[in-house]
């Protein structure tokens, strides 16, 4: 059997990749946090008595914030130490906080404090799933040895 030589460009690329992520890791979470708040600025009406059921929404929103902040915390994962997940999470948190507070000051929009609560899931789980992965990333990550 022969080594097909997609194989070394596809890790070659995986590599390219993951380095893109890492440098940029900073640039993503500016990026994505300029989203969460440009779509926080926007007003909703909606109708009295229908209900908006937006927590999913804000669970989804703050678990990819999380995924982003914890990926520049952590240094793409190759630091995935306890407090510097926690520190990302802890960041998301304090983002949600700000977030819902800038809303009171939008037509249509209020400060909700469940949407805090949700805010912080989201992040929280992005915070367990790395914490239960951190290991695992950390071998598939490691330079191999000679």
């Amino acid at each position: 059997m022969t080594n097909s030589p997609s194989i070394p460009s596809f890790r070659g690329r995986c590599a390219a990749a993951y380095d893109h992520i890492v440098r940029w890791r900073y640039g993503y979470a500016v990026l994505f946090s300029l989203l969460v708040t440009v779509s926080s600025s926007v007003p909703i009406v909606v109708p009295r008595g229908v209900p908006y059921p937006d927590k999913w929404a804000h669970i989804a929103a703050y678990f990819v914030l999380g995924v982003v902040y914890i990926n520049a915390a952590t240094t793409g994962w190759q630091r995935a130490t306890l407090l510097r997940i926690l520190g990302g999470w802890a960041a998301v948190v304090l983002f949600g906080i700000t977030d819902e507070w800038h809303q009171q000051f939008v037509p249509g929009r209020v400060m909700d404090p469940n949407d805090m609560v949700a805010d912080a899931i989201g992040g929280g789980v992005a915070a367990l799933g790395s914490l239960l992965l951190r290991r695992r990333w950390r071998l598939a990550i490691a330079p191999p040895r000679a």
